[in-house]
Order: structure tokens, then sequence, then C-alpha cells
């Protein structure tokens, strides 16, 4: 459901860990349509919240959602904090999808917050597989090249400040020091409540 186009290689290994054949990938569209017409409805009727001002807090592969939310339907959401995203999905087409979003786009009007742990700069350090996976993870990383995720994210961080929107308030990525892909979620969206509701 985070994945916004299919993966077959990591779709594979999620079955492998989950133990699941049936699992496939590349239904965030999807997901999305259910957050902004069913679900978003359902918590307004029971709660006192206001769906204008709603703010989406994702790491790892939900970080990829909100990256895919961000250029595809950013009103979505006001505030967005992204952590740890898995721009690696579907060999960087989050990435790709960026640059055709900023050639086409000259307005943007969020608040996003990014961060990503210092530890996370190879694919293989993110995986960080159990040795029963150890041969899969090394498949995956020769398939993909064991990028470095800190790189990618902050290419994806670069596209969008570089604009200049007039609506877009983003600061620099926040690199998180001796944090892994993991330990970067409390740190994370710590820092990221601070940065996205005016208590830098």
């Amino acid at each position: 459901d985070y994945s916004p186009v299919r993966d077959i290689p990591h779709e594979s290994l999620v079955r492998k860990l989950l133990k699941n054949p049936d699992v496939t990938t590349g239904k965030a569209a999807a997901f999305l349509t259910f957050i902004n017409t069913e679900l978003k409805q359902v918590i307004h009727e029971g709660y006192p919240v206001d769906n204008d001002n709603a703010a989406l807090f994702a790491h790892s592969l939900g970080g990829l959602f909100a990256l895919h939310v961000l250029l595809e339907e950013p009103e979505s959401f006001k505030r967005y904090c992204v952590l740890s995203p898995a721009i690696v999905w579907g060999h960087n087409e989050i990435l790709d999808r960026a640059r055709k979003f900023v050639e086409r786009r000259d307005n943007l009007n969020a608040s996003v917050f990014m961060a990503i742990g210092d530890g996370e700069r190879s694919l293989a350090a993110v995986l960080g597989l159990p040795p029963a996976y150890r041969k899969d993870q090394d498949e995956l990383t020769r398939l993909f090249g064991n990028p470095d995720p800190v790189n990618l994210a902050q290419q994806f961080s670069d596209l969008l400040t570089a604009q200049n929107y007039t609506g877009l308030d983003m600061g620099p990525l926040r690199i998180l020091p001796e944090t892994n892909h993991d330990a970067a979620v409390i740190p994370g969206f710590s820092a990221g409540l601070l940065a996205l509701f005016g208590l830098r």
C-alpha cells in the first residue's frame, strides 16, 4: 500500500519475510484514494479534527508513500514529516518523478521536514537482514548497486528546495548523527513535530 510502483525484487523479499506469497506492491495510489475519500471522513465523524490542517508522518516505505503524495496530491496534507524514505524502490522511480515534477510545476503549498540517519549509507545497512536472509540481501544489493540512501534523500530534497516555491516551507535535509534506519524514528519524528508546528 505504501509503494507507488511494483518492484519485483523487493516484493519477492517481502513475500519471504512475511511468509505470504500473495503480497503485491505498487498500490500507493489506491491507498491515497482510500485515505482522502474514506478514512479522513471516518476520523472527522469520530473526533474533533481539522482535515484541512492534516499532517502526514511517515518512515521508510511510509516515507516513500509521503513523497508520492507530495508529488501527486500535495493538497492532501498541509504538513509532511518524511523519515528515511525508501527512494531506491523501483530503481529510484520517485526521484525520476520528482525531476519531472519540478519541470512542470510552478507552485507547491506544503510544509516539509525530511530526515535520515547517518548510519543509512548503503542499501545493505538499511536492510540489515538476519543471516537466514543474507543471500536475498546480497542479491538485492547486487541488483540495485547498493546505493547510498542518504545521497538519494539529499537529491530529492535539493530538487524541491532549489525551486524556491512560494508556498513551500522546507528546510535542508536533516541527517541524524549516529542513527541507523530503525533508530531514526524517535529523534526524527520529535524533530519533525518541532519543525512543522513552529517550534524550531
